[in-house]
């Protein structure tokens, strides 16, 4: 017994130092953007631009393998709070920023642009926006290489098309948010994008009826993309009774499938957007929960699920199919 209760030390010990020892050499550095500058109340860098005044507004979209992050800064130009400048930035691995080039600037001599995504080995995409005389804007979606600044024209928005914002993955593909109108100016809603490298021009990714949203929000590496659809102009889709749209992922092959077909109908959830895919198709997003055994409110929550695999799709349809024969037979009292 004694024995037993020395060894029983002895390995509690043991423990203990094990995490003592993690405690300090466990910890994990943190690379932050450059160190707070009081003179211009500034936490990432000199702001939008090179015009020396602190940012307003800072975020980071994405990060690639090698920890080199992308996102936007908006910061007053010259000083004129009423007037804004907005980059594309890109900060490496030690929280040093670099401002990303622009197509262009307006007549006051501010960009407009910014950087939505970042793939596995560097690329960027986002947008930047042109200018004509009297300082009305273009938006073009744009690329930006590893090693370079300088933005490359991914597409000219097709005719009928707005405002676009874009994800990617390393083979090129970019996905995007779009305003759609049509011939006679009347906004139509919004729509997903694809466009494959190479291509000079992104297709419209389907499942939208007429006037109706959809958005393209992240892809993969196998090139299945995530994000929503609402076939309702007003948001009160009539399938949909949380007033939004219904989660859904585009195959490789650009179909559809509505997240909300692979759960539970019971569950008491509806997956009104998604957000993000893993590489191993895991999913996140966002929905709307309603407790089948509690009092009937619904709360939105976050979640997760993996997309099936093909084979298994292929079974559940099989499995559904069968279903519904055994409930015909039974109705036709068979």
């Amino acid at each position: 017994m004694k024995r037993q209760r020395s060894i029983l030390w002895v390995a509690l010990f043991g423990a203990l130092v094990a995490l003592a020892s993690v405690a300090q050499a466990g910890t994990v550095a943190v690379y932050g953007s450059p160190l707070h500058d009081p003179v211009t109340n500034s936490e990432f860098g000199t702001g939008a631009g090179t015009d020396g005044y602190a940012p307003y507004w800072n975020w980071v979209a994405g990060i690639s393998d090698s920890g080199v992050a992308v996102g936007t800064v908006d910061g007053p130009y010259n000083g004129d709070l009423d007037v804004f400048s907005r980059s594309a930035v890109r900060w490496d691995s030690t929280g040093a920023q670099t401002v990303l080039g622009n197509l262009g600037v307006n007549s006051v001599g501010f960009p407009s642009s910014g950087a939505d995504a970042i793939d596995r080995t560097g690329n960027a995409v986002g947008w930047s926006q042109t200018f004509d005389a009297g300082d009305n804007a273009t938006t073009h979606t744009v690329r930006w290489d590893v090693s370079s600044t300088t933005p490359t024209v991914l597409s000219e928005t097709p005719s009928g098309y707005g405002y676009s914002t874009s994800n990617t993955n390393s083979a090129g593909t970019t996905v995007s948010i779009v305003g759609k109108y049509d011939k006679d100016g009347n906004w139509m809603g919004t729509r997903g994008m694809r466009q494959n490298a190479g291509d000079p021009t992104p297709t419209e990714l389907s499942g939208v009826i007429d006037v109706g949203f959809s958005w393209a929000r992240a892809i993969n590496e196998a090139g299945i993309i995530v994000g929503g659809i609402c076939n309702n102009y007003s948001w009160n889709d009539t399938d949909n009774p949380y007033g939004s749209g219904d989660a859904v992922y585009w195959d490789a092959n650009g179909v559809p499938v509505d997240l909300n077909t692979l759960i539970d109908p019971n569950s008491g959830w509806m997956l009104a957007d998604a957000t993000a895919i893993s590489d191993t198709d895991w999913v996140a997003g966002w929905g709307f929960y309603t407790d089948p055994n509690g009092d009937g409110s619904t709360i939105v929550r976050l979640y997760s699920l993996q997309i099936p695999e093909p084979a298994t799709m292929t079974l559940l349809a099989l499995g559904a199919l069968a279903l519904l024969r055994k409930h015909r037979r039974l109705d036709d009292g068979r």
